[in-house]
């Protein structure tokens, strides 16, 4: 099985935190490109959200999204999209990509589906971070593969 790490927005991971979610409820884990597939894990395995080289949480991948503007987005997915409005969805794209994005809420990006959201403890948090070395990793996205072993 494959899980993953991703560097995450920090007011994407508060605003999520704030909000009563369900298992089955779906979020936008937006990314800055709408370029590249996402093949780092594949539907049913955990992509895990890092904030400043801590895991906070994670997610079930449920599907990718190659190309959607920020409105269209934000009128899928309102505050399950980690903003509380547009405009603040629009700043915190814009802020991730380091204004290498074209200005505008019909700007392209593209997000992975997440269901059954879960968070850690800070506690929690800090315990789990360190089986892995998030400090050398340069990409936004790491990829683990783990094996999962069944007791007889």
């Amino acid at each position: 099985m494959n899980v993953c790490t991703y560097r995450t927005h920090t007011n994407w991971a508060d605003t999520l935190k704030n909000i009563r979610l369900k298992d089955d409820d779906e979020v936008a884990f937006w990314r800055t490109s709408n370029k590249n597939n996402f093949q780092a894990v594949k539907d049913g395995e955990i992509l895990f959200f890092c904030v400043d080289d801590v895991i906070i949480g994670g997610g079930t991948v449920a599907g990718f999204e190659a190309s959607i503007t920020i409105v269209d987005l934000w009128n899928k997915y309102r505050n399950f999209s980690g903003a509380k409005s547009l405009l603040e969805l629009e700043n915190n794209i814009r802020e991730k990509s380091v204004n290498s994005l074209p200005k505008g809420i019909g700007t392209y990006i593209s997000y992975i589906k997440l269901s059954n959201i879960f968070w850690f403890s800070n506690a929690v948090a800090e315990a789990f971070t360190k089986g892995f070395d998030l400090k050398s990793v340069q990409n936004p996205v790491k990829k683990y593969t783990i094996d999962i072993h069944e007791r007889v």
